[in-house]
């Protein structure tokens, strides 16, 4: 858990792994922060702050533009995201 320490002033929201040829903890300080570490090594892979999006029409373009920001570094697709709506 090597990439504990690079996160150790905040508080983890919650974790997930997600699997890919390179393998990742998603670390959640918020509900729209996410931190990316190496499974293994811990070494940082990235952050990704998600944006608010209020949309209506779930067809839209600017709904699919969203859903693909929802990709870690990995290429993995996020398994769970809050979001205030």
């Amino acid at each position: 858990m090597t990439w504990r320490l690079h996160i150790s002033n905040r508080a983890i929201q919650y974790l997930d792994i997600l699997d890919g040829e390179t393998p990742l903890v998603a670390a959640w300080s918020r509900r729209d922060r996410v931190a990316y570490y190496h499974l293994e090594t811990g070494a940082p892979m990235g952050e990704h702050a998600l944006r608010t999006l209020a949309v209506e029409n779930r067809q839209g373009i600017e709904w699919q533009a969203f859903l693909a920001e929802l990709v870690a570094p990995n290429g993995a697709h996020l398994p769970v995201v809050r979001t205030p709506h």
